[in-house]
């Protein structure tokens, strides 16, 4: 995104040109960056030294690089690349995440139709989460979605369980799936052997664990039939 420049000649006659580099109407900010450009600069913008200006960009949340350069003879011209939400992620309040488990910001309803993690630690705070662990499990919950299985009722909400657990629930709250994060790619793989046996219409499943080495759990959804069945993949 390039970010309208600045036009001096707009502010000529102004001796000397000071203040915040970002507090004037010319630039367009996109809202939810909010207002927290002021401060980035209080000298004469002619001299103002534009390296430190990307830098402070930079540490935006919302903002993955920034650039900020002079374009001669009466404009700079601001060059942002956004990060992109990946997730929804549930503390106190929701917030935002990214493809790199960067925390954006708390949630607002444009990006409600992402998937949910709910992380079970009360105590965590959004500044002191590292969300590179889960990453690669809302990929696993992206592929498993591919599938036409999960076409009319996707998984959409991912449930930490501990460190190493982690259950996706679809939309209608009807059948889980819980994995061990360190055997993701295992896990899929069990899942893709007993497809067919799950696609069956007459199996009504609760809750399928893929958690375990060679074999796959698969709970049955009707109180009466409740037993555990394994089925093995080796």
């Amino acid at each position: 995104m390039i970010v309208e420049g600045l036009n001096f000649g707009k502010f000529r006659g102004l001796a000397p040109l000071c203040g915040c580099l970002f507090s004037f109407p010319v630039f367009k900010f996109p809202k939810k960056f909010g207002n927290n450009w002021k401060g980035i600069c209080h000298e004469n913008l002619f001299a103002y030294d534009l390296s430190r200006a990307s830098e402070r960009l930079a540490e935006h949340p919302w903002i993955l690089s920034a650039s900020v350069q002079r374009k001669f003879p009466q404009k700079i011209q601001i060059e942002l690349t956004e990060r992109v939400p990946y997730a929804r992620i549930k503390f106190e309040k929701v917030f935002l995440m990214d493809n790199f488990g960067v925390i954006l910001s708390e949630e607002n309803p444009e990006y409600r139709h992402l998937p949910l993690i709910v992380q079970p630690s009360k105590g965590v705070k959004p500044e002191n989460f590292s969300g590179e662990g889960v990453i690669q499990s809302l990929k696993t919950m992206h592929y498993f979605n591919k599938l036409s299985f999960f076409e009319k009722n996707p998984l959409d909400i991912a449930e930490l369980k501990g460190h190493s657990r982690i259950i996706f629930s679809t939309r209608n709250r009807d059948l889980q799936i819980q994995m061990s994060m360190e055997t993701l790619t295992e896990g899929f793989k069990k899942f893709m052997i007993v497809l067919d046996t799950l696609e069956d219409d007459t199996v009504k499943i609760q809750m399928i664990d893929l958690s375990f080495k060679d074999q796959v759990v698969v709970r049955d959804r009707i109180p009466s039939h409740s037993t555990s069945m394994k089925t093995p993949t080796n």
